[in-house]
């Protein structure tokens, strides 16, 4: 008799539990769906990097990532719903290979290596509005390949 009344309270703690949980940010859902988009391109594509931060209004971050000579990558950049723009490039040594800078929440753009080595990847918070002053969150993601992910 006793396992009914714990039972429907366990239940109904639960059901709270999934209430009250904010949903996800555009920033969390959005590297499942750039990795979903890779994969219909290419399914043996890999991840190479995965990093969510924050930043505030007009400032950069550096993400270091080894490229291999002869593959291809796609580089996407996500901020969470208080960001309407981000910017991002890819660099070496201090100089810009690609970049999106389209007004966008949602950078992208595809780069063959012609050689190995080590770059950064720049997202630039253009727009952040923080209630918490604390920036807006962002994701970078880079995949690799044999084979062309995004068209130029």
């Amino acid at each position: 008799m006793l396992r009914t009344p714990l039972f429907l309270l366990l239940l109904a703690s639960l059901a709270a539990c999934s209430y009250n949980k904010t949903p996800p940010t555009w920033a969390e859902k959005a590297p499942f769906i750039n990795q979903m988009e890779i994969n219909a391109v290419d399914k043996e594509a890999r991840e190479l990097l995965r990093k969510t931060s924050k930043l505030n209004a007009g400032a950069t971050a550096s993400h270091t990532i080894k490229l291999a000579a002869g593959k291809h990558y796609a580089f996407f950049a996500d901020c969470a719903d208080e960001c309407s723009n981000i910017d991002l490039a890819l660099q070496q040594d201090g100089a810009t290979l690609k970049a999106d800078t389209a007004a966008d929440a949602s950078p992208m753009f595809g780069f063959y290596a012609a050689q190995a080595g080590s770059y950064q990847l720049v997202p630039l918070m253009t727009s952040c509005v923080s209630a918490d002053k604390k920036g807006c969150k962002y994701t970078v993601q880079v995949f690799e390949s044999e084979r062309q992910l995004i068209a130029d």
